[in-house]
């Protein structure tokens, strides 16, 4: 907002309501005052009386968002507000649309909800979605112990792993050895929703369901690649690109890929697999975006 600057008049009374809703102290007011009644007119006195004036100085009125530093100096940027769907700002995540489907603050989401973010994901080196959710309350990741082929769970005492693993809303059916498995380099967030939840999500647990965001394409141009290596003769390499696909400002896009190979502690138990994720974003203008997913 521009620096506003405020003028008071001769006035008493338009130095206080004026001086009230631009917050000046109230010393200055007495002062402007006081220098007033001493230029006013008297009984007996033919002298004209003296305009007075009591100007302020200009006020740099920002707004009362929180701020990204400690808010002492006058520049600190508001931060920005966060997307449902997009990354989380450190550990704690503010919103939501797992629970309502809707871009909701958690703090006004009625249902107990868990985000694990890209950036626990990363600090935990989570290659797994077991891996990924061990510290979500509630949920009892890997039943079975370590697994390159399935992630089990259960949720508030119930399994979770065949009808309660969702990608982006939509549920993956599993149903015996036949499982949808998605590497956690490609997801943005993973969501844990407690407590039956059939009203938005149909035929469910009463436990809850895991959501697992995929991620999408950015405003800003981004290029990472990754290579490593582990125990058992494991290699991966995987890459994230992202950004403007023209120059208008309307097509984004993201290409997300990770390969591992190797094998695992259990002998006949491979890791080899590849994930790959285009994903597309038309978005013509300021309030409507159309978001194209996909994975092999």
């Amino acid at each position: 907002m521009k620096p506003i600057s405020f003028v008071l008049s001769d006035r008493p009374r338009h130095a206080v309501a004026r001086a009230a809703l631009a917050g000046v102290s109230l010393l200055s007011l007495v002062v402007g005052a006081a220098a007033q009644e001493a230029t006013s007119p008297r009984r007996g006195v033919s002298n004209p009386p003296a305009e007075a004036s009591v100007q302020l100085q200009e006020l740099n009125v920002q707004g009362t968002g929180r701020g990204v530093g400690n808010g002492l100096d006058g520049g600190a940027a508001v931060r920005a507000i966060e997307s449902p769907t997009g990354p989380v700002s450190g550990y704690v995540a503010t919103r939501s649309a797992t629970a309502t489907k809707t871009n909701t603050p958690l703090i006004e989401t009625p249902q107990s909800i868990s985000v694990v973010g890209r950036e626990q994901i990363d600090a935990q080196k989570a290659q797994t979605l077991t891996q990924a959710t061990q510290y979500v309350p509630g949920l009892f990741s890997g039943t079975f112990g370590a697994d390159s082929r399935i992630d089990y769970f259960n949720l508030r005492g119930f399994v979770a792993s065949d009808y309660g693993l969702y990608r982006d809303g939509l549920q993956l059916l599993n149903y015996g050895f036949g499982y949808f498995k998605v590497d956690t380099f490609g997801l943005e967030r993973i969501e844990v929703l407690r407590g039956p939840a059939a009203v938005l999500f149909g035929a469910g647990t009463p436990g809850g369901l895991i959501n697992q965001v995929s991620k999408r394409p950015t405003v800003d141009p981004l290029r990472y690649v990754e290579v490593g290596g582990g125990s058992f003769g494991q290699g991966y390499a995987a890459f994230d690109l992202s950004g403007p696909a023209d120059d208008s400002g309307h097509w984004f896009y993201r290409l997300t890929g990770i390969g591992h190979t190797g094998g695992t502690q259990v002998d006949g138990a491979p890791d080899d697999r590849v994930y790959i994720a285009p994903a597309f974003t038309y978005k013509p203008d300021g309030a409507t975006k159309f978001t194209f997913l996909s994975c092999w």
